[in-house]
C-alpha cells in the first residue's frame, strides 16, 4: 500500500478497506524499482493524484 501507516477502516465481504495518506503513497510509487502490470496501472493512477489531496481507500483481500 506504500504507507506504513495506512489503517483498517472497514470490511467489505472478504476484502479489508484501508486509509492511506496520499503523500506518501505518491512517495512510494515513485522509489518502487519493480515492474508488474498491476504496478503499471497504479502508476497511471498515481499520475492523477495530488500529494495534499484526499485519502487514499484500498481494498485488500487476504488468503487466510
Amino acid at each position: 500500500m506504500f504507507d506504513p501507516k495506512a489503517f483498517p477502516v472497514g470490511v467489505i465481504g472478504n476484502k479489508f478497506v484501508f486509509k492511506a495518506n496520499p503523500q506518501n503513497v505518491l512517495a512510494g510509487i515513485e522509489s518502487y524499482r519493480g515492474t508488474s502490470n498491476h504496478f503499471e496501472k497504479l502508476k497511471k493512477l498515481g499520475a492523477n493524484m495530488e500529494k495534499e489531496g484526499n485519502p487514499v481507500l484500498f481494498m485488500v483481500e487476504f488468503n487466510f
